[in-house]
């Protein structure tokens, strides 16, 4: 039997209720410790979860918890100082996407973790969906052919801010919310990305950023994929928080459309497959396909931050995944497409 590992939480807002209940399906992670500067929250997820140790200060926690890693579940912005001040711990890190509002900030996290031999991943867990692991073995098993083009879509209207009213003061919402996942999706399924095209708007009222964006992204490997974002959209299946994907190869197609139906059409026929999801008791019923996709993302964590293997959610990797938001976000400024190899 395996030795059990000791995290450290930080943050205790919306996410963490189900971050935390997702560490508790695996034996082996041991939630021992909690960190907020909201005392009252703190509290109420410690004892909801039977959290035996607190504190409102990072640097305290650091230094008196017997931690095997960090799980940090705050607002962006607190990422660079608490990533910092871990690597001078030495403690290993998992942290909430985006890694850092900043491209410069998440380089200077990314580099000193390196420089002092710090394990650094980062939390991206749409490709740890059941659906999108479907759909990447059927494209690694070729039943498409080659891929040349795709659409990655998620338009709702459900009331995201509703849940997390601090997004609506973000100058950057849906894009560095929403986009970074569906980046990584495009990245997950098709490679690196060498051009992007990002047209934003701001329809609702009372925001700071923008909640539409429709995105244009050629990868490496040729594949164009369309990229569709909205917050704010009536839509005949809105199935939130369900993405749907739609790829198109020089052999067949897929398409993942609502309700997780996904119909493969290639020279053999037409093949439909029902994608089942993970049930857990403690996942919210309107997020459920990404909350189930957090246990085996956190599976996935635990086993690469404490050496017992790899994962692509390394946060050198997951940097491309940010260039893609910041060039995105450069490409609605200015109205041109964006070469990724100018982003640094």
């Amino acid at each position: 039997m395996g030795r059990n590992y000791n995290i450290g939480i930080i943050g205790c807002g919306f996410w963490a209720n189900y971050q935390v209940a997702a560490w508790k399906e695996i034996p082996e992670a041991k939630i021992i410790s909690v960190c907020d500067r909201d005392l009252p929250k703190m509290k109420a997820l410690a004892e909801k979860f039977n959290i035996p140790h607190l504190y409102t200060s990072v640097p305290e926690m650091l230094k008196n918890a017997e931690l095997d890693c960090i799980d940090i579940i705050s607002s962006p912005e607190t990422h660079p100082e608490i990533v910092l001040a871990a690597a001078d711990a030495g403690t290993p890190v998992i942290c909430q996407k985006p890694m850092a509002m900043e491209l410069s900030d998440a380089k200077r996290m990314v580099e000193k973790c390196h420089s002092l031999n710090v394990p650094f991943y980062i939390h991206e867990n749409f490709r740890w969906q059941a659906p999108m692991l479907k759909v990447k073995e059927l494209l690694d098993g070729g039943e498409v052919g080659k891929p040349f083009k795709a659409r990655i879509y998620f338009n709702t209207h459900f009331p995201v801010l509703s849940n997390q009213p601090s997004l609506g003061q973000m100058t950057k919402m849906i894009i560095a919310d929403l986009g970074v996942h569906l980046f990584d999706l495009v990245r997950f399924f098709f490679g690196e990305v060498k051009t992007i095209y990002c047209r934003t708007q701001q329809i609702s009222n009372g925001i700071k950023g923008e909640d539409v964006a429709t995105t244009l992204l050629e990868t490496i490997g040729g594949v164009q994929c369309i990229v569709e974002m909205s917050w704010t959209s009536y839509v005949e299946h809105d199935r939130f928080p369900q993405t749907l994907v739609a790829i198109e190869g020089t052999e067949g197609s897929l398409d993942l459309s609502a309700d997780f139906r996904l119909v493969v059409i290639n020279g053999r026929g037409v093949k439909e497959i029902n994608v089942e999801i993970p049930s857990y008791s403690w996942a919210h019923p309107d997020y459920a396909v990404v909350h189930s996709s957090l246990v085996p993302c956190n599976k996935d964590l635990l086993g690469a931050v404490t050496g017992n293997s790899d994962s692509a959610n390394r946060a050198d990797l997951n940097l491309n995944t940010l260039r893609l938001v910041h060039a995105a976000y450069h490409s609605a400024d200015t109205g041109n497409a964006v070469q990724l190899s100018d982003i640094d």
